[in-house]
């Protein structure tokens, strides 16, 4: 990484334009953004407090147990075997996209979008190889990896009469990673719908993009996964006593984002075949929020984002409640009214928070 070293800490190119990494106008550039003071005070009074609040390693293990992991909303209709079918097909979807995104797909473009109080100037940001994997929705997809491949996992171990020889801290990780990735899934699937795809239609006047098959995968099929996990699988539920893993991983990605912010691969063209790696070493953010230019701004976006989060996990938990309780007011044996509720909240929230067409 090769990053300009002078005396004064922000330089500022006045006589010279960016042409290797940067298009749009000759904006004012700086070569340092280190987070504002209270941006990282506010991050490390979020960070300590969402630690202290974390759920006990007894109460994970009350409900990270054998049972929630090869339990079935309808056992009449799926069977146990059918259950690690079910998750391992999802699995090996997950990491088959990962896959094939990062060592056999071209990659893509993305294009910041800093808002004009910025202080950074657009840039191309070559999404390619390994880089595919860090935006916020990558994060998400393959923690659905991991928690469907380690619940799958337990569920066979199960069917095989293993039972003993499963881990505690298998079973912990395998519901916290589902805590943290279900309500994200809907989610990112929600930004892309209400946000994302509006706005590249607005600023571009195409949603190709958003249209790419990679797109339409990660913030349309995740959502139908976690949805059907949640709503037809196993069941498996997001406590609200547990809305501190949301801030952490909420957390973790904000300080990825400061880190890495300089090691971008950015390019002159908007044409991923022709995208040619030119420089590094000047910030950069996925995400207009997370620019660290925008004084107190930056703050109280590190605050929305992480309220966000903790909303949508409120969310998919309050609707796995009440989604148990309509289920409750049916008989035992009429099977079929049942699976017509789940059914219908299914298709009701993956059509509110998913897109495939303008």
């Amino acid at each position: 990484m090769s990053v300009e070293m002078k005396k004064n800490p922000i330089t500022i190119s006045k006589t010279c334009p960016m042409k290797d990494n940067y298009y749009g106008d000759e904006k004012e550039r700086m070569n340092r953004v280190p987070p504002p003071t209270h941006s990282v005070i506010s991050f490390i009074l979020i960070a300590f407090l969402a630690i202290a609040m974390m759920v006990s390693k007894e109460e994970l293990d009350e409900n990270a147990t054998i049972d929630l992991f090869t339990h079935r909303l309808f056992p009449d209709l799926l069977s146990l075997q059918g259950l690690v079918f079910v998750r391992t097909m999802f699995a090996i979807f997950i990491w088959g996209i990962t896959i094939l995104t990062v060592f056999f797909d071209e990659g893509w473009i993305t294009q910041t979008t800093y808002v004009s109080t910025s202080k950074l100037s657009q840039s191309n940001i070559v999404m390619r190889g390994i880089h595919t994997q860090f935006p916020y929705t990558s994060v998400t997809w393959n923690l659905l990896g991991c928690s469907m491949a380690s619940s799958a996992f337990i569920a066979y171990q199960a069917t095989a009469s293993r039972t003993s020889t499963i881990s505690p801290w298998l079973l912990r990780f395998s519901l916290l990673c589902w805590e943290a990735t279900a309500p994200n899934t809907l989610l990112v699937s929600a930004v892309v719908k209400y946000v994302i795809w509006p706005g590249c239609l607005k600023r571009n006047g195409t949603s190709a993009n958003c249209r790419s098959w990679r797109s339409l995968i990660w913030h349309n099929a995740n959502a139908a996964m976690s949805l059907s996990e949640a709503f037809f699988l196993g069941g498996l539920p997001v406590y609200v006593s547990h809305i501190s893993i949301s801030i952490i991983l909420g957390c973790v990605y904000v300080l990825f984002s400061w880190c890495y912010m300089y090691s971008w691969p950015t390019t002159t063209t908007a044409i991923i075949e022709e995208a040619k790696v030119t420089k590094k070493g000047r910030p950069n953010f996925l995400y207009f929020f997370m620019d660290t230019t925008l004084g107190w701004t930056a703050t109280y976006s590190i605050y929305a984002l992480l309220l966000t989060l903790m909303v949508f996990q409120f969310l998919f938990a309050m609707m796995g409640k009440l989604l148990f309780l309509l289920s409750q007011h049916q008989d035992d044996d009429d099977l079929q009214s049942k699976f017509l509720i789940h059914l219908f909240f299914g298709i009701l929230i993956f059509g509110a928070v998913c897109r495939f067409r303008d």
